[in-house]
């Protein structure tokens, strides 16, 4: 098993309760102290099974791809677990559309275990295992899109996401493992508004979201957006966002990652999803170790948009390990003498463009 986003265990997010489920929901989890399975226990029986499909199978029916939206810029979402609501607006046109939404259940600490934080939307809007335009399997998904989020479950995968009501109508509340569950038509709107938006800004926050008047936004509120470049006021359960500049960009247009730095930036142990290499960079990561600890850093991605390597090299700037393969995953490790920092180096080989991928670290 791969800790990675594009792993073969394919999981995605499910109904609690399998009575609400269309086709079969399996596993699940309870109340109390049980462990909530934040994805479906299908995709990990059937890997290989069909997520998509289109008018061959008849769920073309399903819904049509609009054709009129409006062109946003630089789209961002902001959601709201004690408001039940899903904010898409685009503060360089104007653009605020509030959806309502079905969040994850309360668990035993009385609060939904839908995770809160900064997080995105797939870093590649190619990558149809994030941008599923017709989510057919299980059958519960009913055919709508599931754009999937940058959110690790306790397992590292990123299973969560924006779906449809999985029930014949939404139910807005506490119902979900953790997945946003949208009405039909919202799902696809907000969908094919953000497709070719990669690394679309997503906030989950418990309180509900004020907006820059200091009204709470809510379905049918008229909402005053936060001027392009000011910092927005976001909830307490998730604090300031990662920086980003005013277009959500580096000035030569790569979208920016929380972890974008000119100087290498301190990494604890841990799974960093929605990690962007940029055209012509190279990104470099400090990690400190103290003596006897094995350090092992490995990086997932696409090797067919692009053939991503890493570096490992020690205070002295020696080599001690190097990862160069033409998988979709490279791994470095090393076993510290004594108490150091290691650069890890992750660059591209050939003229590769703008690379999203994940990172775990272990030590």
């Amino acid at each position: 098993m791969r800790m990675i986003a594009r792993c073969t265990l394919w999981l995605t997010c499910f109904s609690m309760v399998t009575t609400l489920c269309f086709g079969g929901c399996e596993g699940g989890g309870g109340g109390g102290g049980e462990e909530y399975w934040e994805g479906t226990e299908y995709d990990e029986l059937y890997p290989g099974a069909p997520v998509e499909g289109g008018k061959e199978d008849g769920l073309g029916s399903v819904y049509e791809v609009p054709g009129d939206l409006p062109v946003l810029v630089n789209p961002e979402i902001i959601v709201s677990l004690d408001q039940l609501t899903v904010h898409l607006f685009d503060r360089h046109t104007g653009f605020s559309e509030v959806y309502p939404t079905g969040v994850g259940v309360i668990n035993a600490d009385g609060v939904s275990i839908t995770p809160t934080g900064h997080f995105a939307t797939g870093p590649d809007t190619e990558d149809a295992w994030w941008y599923i335009a017709r989510r057919v399997a299980p059958d519960y998904f009913g055919g709508y899109p599931f754009l999937r989020l940058t959110i690790p479950n306790s397992q590292g995968y990123n299973t969560y996401g924006m779906h449809g009501p999985i029930t014949s109508e939404l139910v807005r509340g506490y119902v979900s493992h953790g997945c946003m569950r949208m009405a039909g038509p919202d799902v696809v709107r907000l969908f094919y508004l953000v497709r070719y938006h990669p690394d679309t800004p997503v906030t989950v926050q418990r309180e509900p979201e004020q907006d820059a008047a200091g009204n709470v936004v809510d379905l049918g509120s008229a909402v005053t957006l936060w001027p392009v470049g000011a910092d927005i006021e976001y909830g307490v359960s998730v604090g300031d966002a990662p920086p980003r500049d005013d277009t959500g960009t580096d000035l030569d247009g790569c979208a920016d990652d929380p972890f974008e730095s000119a100087d290498p930036v301190v990494m604890a142990s841990g799974y960093y999803p929605g990690l962007v290499l940029c055209r012509g960079d190279r990104d470099a990561y400090l990690v400190d170790l103290s003596a006897g600890d094995t350090l092992t850093v490995t990086i997932d991605f696409s090797h067919a948009a692009a053939d991503l390597d890493m570096l490992l090299t020690d205070e002295s700037e020696v080599v001690v390990d190097r990862s160069v393969s033409t998988s979709d995953q490279e791994t470095v490790t090393v076993t510290a003498p004594d108490a150091a920092t290691y650069l890890v180096q992750v660059f591209a080989y050939g003229d590769a463009g703008d690379t999203g991928y994940t990172m775990t670290v272990g030590y």
